[in-house]
């Protein structure tokens, strides 16, 4: 499955014993164009998954992926009680020289961003919470996710029945990106009318006059 996908999205993946001793699933090498994943992964898709789209968004939307990467490394930040991104991305990087693997500050800011997608497709709160902030960067990265199940669904469909063993890895990994998609959309949707509803509140409280969902409030 992952030699296969790996061809078709134009990135070497390659399976080694283990990725900073054990606390990594798998790292993506930029200069050579190379994802490394670790045997004993978790779930060895799902971190392909994760880069391809964010590299997809990265590509596609550079603006809002800047924005997203900001928000990514800002989380990861607080949650390990550095003192602000920058603080965190020089200690990341500190983590992967100690695993052997050299980063540039820019390319170990766009693991990160990697790495919380993957936290992202496991919890829609995370994403919805991310879309409160950024609509737009989270409609692109909604965006890049349903680009790549679509591309993946095209390969394999060329492929049917091939390799049985890759078309069951296939379908278990694809049911679990779609649930992530719809976990997304319904973020993306619960965000958005809390917005509208913001906006409603401020109207009412200023005195004008609004539409919304065919009530009028003044």
């Amino acid at each position: 499955l992952l030699n296969t996908l790996g061809k078709n999205l134009g990135v070497r993946i390659e399976m080694v014993d283990t990725i900073s001793g054990g606390k990594a699933n798998g790292q993506y090498l930029s200069s050579q164009n190379l994802i490394q994943i670790a045997a004993d992964a978790d779930n060895a898709f799902g971190f392909v998954a994760a880069h391809e789209v964010t590299h997809r968004m990265q590509e596609l939307a550079p603006k809002e992926y800047r924005a997203y990467r900001d928000h990514a490394m800002s989380y990861r930040a607080r949650e390990s009680g550095e003192e602000g991104a920058a603080a965190y991305v020089e200690r990341y990087r500190a983590m992967a020289e100690e695993a052997g693997v050299k980063l540039t500050q820019e390319e170990a800011m766009d693991e990160i961003a990697a790495d919380f997608t993957r936290e992202m497709m496991e919890s829609g709160k995370l994403f919805e919470n991310f879309a409160k902030e950024n609509r737009s960067a989270a409609k692109k990265l909604l965006d890049a996710l349903k680009a790549f199940i679509a591309k993946v669904k095209s390969l394999f469909r060329s492929r049917a029945a091939r390799d049985k063993a890759a078309q069951d890895a296939y379908g278990k990994n694809m049911a679990e990106l779609e649930q992530c998609v719809t976990l997304w959309q319904k973020a993306y949707d619960a965000a958005g009318k809390q917005a509208q509803r913001a906006r409603v509140s401020d109207a009412v409280q200023q005195g004008d006059t609004l539409q919304y969902d065919d009530a009028v409030y003044s």
